[in-house]
């Protein structure tokens, strides 16, 4: 199930009408070293990994919208924060990828 969210996250991406290929390809390295680090995450706590993979989907699904609306995008991206936030001590990793991303797609002009 987790590699099925992270591909939809991928075609999200590569679909994207409103970013640059080269910012397609940022997020793309993050997206794989996220695939990577949730995976490995998985482990230890399936359930809790699979939240941090929908919400990464549900945040770029909202940041990759054509019209983004703000108050979607930064609940999406809390929720984000919060489902990672219990891999702090476990996973650092999965953690600093997530960061990496938000700020990725945050710095997008949303």
């Amino acid at each position: 199930m987790i590699p099925d969210t992270i591909e939809k996250i991928e075609k999200k991406i590569n679909g994207s009408r409103t970013i640059s290929d080269e910012k397609k390809r940022e997020l793309l390295k993050l997206v794989d070293e996220l695939k990577r680090e949730v995976l490995a995450a998985s482990g230890d706590d399936r359930d809790g990994a699979q939240s941090v993979a929908n919400f990464a989907n549900a945040s770029a699904h909202e940041a990759l919208r054509e019209i983004v609306d703000p108050r979607m995008f930064e609940l999406a991206r809390n929720g984000l924060s919060e489902s990672v936030r219990r891999f702090e001590v476990t996973n650092p990793g999965l953690v600093s990828v997530v960061n990496a991303l938000s700020t990725v797609l945050a710095n997008m002009g949303i």
